[in-house]
């Protein structure tokens, strides 16, 4: 079982710092058990990005889009 400040680490070892913009396509299933489920997922995202990061979660399918701009 992982919780919110495990994936917080795991996310600052992956590269993710406040104040960042980052996008998330993601399979809950993927992350294995987590602790107070997908609201503990959003939490860690949200804490690592902080105050100042913005959290992108599309939820729409990639494959379906012609173009994608990130900008």
């Amino acid at each position: 079982m992982i919780g919110r400040k495990e994936l917080v680490r795991d996310l600052r070892r992956l590269g993710v710092t406040p104040g960042m913009d980052l996008m998330v396509h993601s399979s809950l299933s993927a992350i294995d058990f987590v602790e107070g489920g997908a609201e503990t997922v959003v939490d860690a995202l949200l804490q690592a990005v902080g105050k100042r990061g913005t959290l992108l979660a599309p939820s729409f399918n990639h494959r379906a889009a012609k173009v994608f701009n990130r900008l």
